[in-house]
């Protein structure tokens, strides 16, 4: 819609747009003081924000399960090396049970 009918959206009431913002509960961003929006200009900036939460998150769980593997790949390093599983468990900060079914040692 917003593609179509750009330059309807360029420049809107503001309180067409507080109207918008009620129905929707979409988080636009605005300047209250502003008579006029361009929610275009909203939007596009609403979408860089969901963007960068979105990447940001991604990093974090990329991040997180290379940690989990290369703690798993740790664990079975030590065992492989004959390291008892308690001091493997400790080592890598993970409980002994966890580490336990890592090794196939219980399920």
């Amino acid at each position: 819609i917003l593609k179509i009918h750009k330059d309807r959206f360029q420049s809107v009431e503001r309180r067409a747009v507080d109207v918008m913002e009620t129905v929707t509960n979409t988080g636009l961003k605005y300047d209250e003081k502003e008579e006029k929006i361009n929610v275009c200009q909203a939007i596009e900036e609403m979408r860089i924000e969901s963007e960068q939460i979105g990447e940001k998150r991604g990093r974090r769980i990329g991040e997180e399960r290379g940690a989990l593997k290369t703690a798993q790949k740790n664990a079975r390093s030590f065992y492989n090396m004959g390291l008892d599983v308690k001091m493997i468990a400790e080592g890598i900060g993970y409980d002994v049970a966890t580490v336990k079914k890592w090794l196939g040692l219980e399920k």
